[in-house]
């Protein structure tokens, strides 16, 4: 996180200034700021859990329907052992994916890095919809 003259600079700044101005920094310091963040949650695992726990609540109570349909593919879908991933057939298989919340124990088995993948696309479908429709 800027601290300092970046964050007093950022004060005089509009909206969308500011949201420029904080995209910019944190694409220069990229490195920087995953050492501070992952030095932190080594000295804080405590605070770290008390802030996880506190999100997945609030995850909970803002989306039950896909907090339910994701408990429910935990408890009762098996990633089997060796299992490749159903989109590239080469990494295991150790995500569960949804593509509709509402059919809770229909899902792929996919590995991390295309989970990673179908989530950043359909957010930047997201805001390219939003961008599109807002003009």
């Amino acid at each position: 996180m800027p601290k300092g003259k970046y964050i007093r600079k950022a004060k005089k700044m509009s909206k969308e200034e500011r949201k420029i101005y904080f995209d910019n920094y944190y694409k220069n310091n990229k490195e920087k700021i995953k050492i501070q963040s992952n030095e932190w949650k080594d000295k804080n695992p405590i605070r770290r859990r008390e802030i996880l726990k506190k999100n997945q609540i609030k995850a909970h109570k803002e989306n039950p329907l896909i907090f339910n349909a994701r408990l429910l593919a935990l408890r009762h879908i098996k990633i089997p052992i060796g299992y490749l991933c159903e989109i590239c057939n080469k990494n295991l298989a150790v995500h569960r994916h949804h593509d509709d919340y509402n059919k809770p124990l229909e899902v792929s088995l996919i590995c991390k890095k295309c989970h990673i993948d179908i989530h950043n696309a359909e957010r930047n479908d997201f805001k390219l919809k939003k961008i599109l429709f807002e003009e």
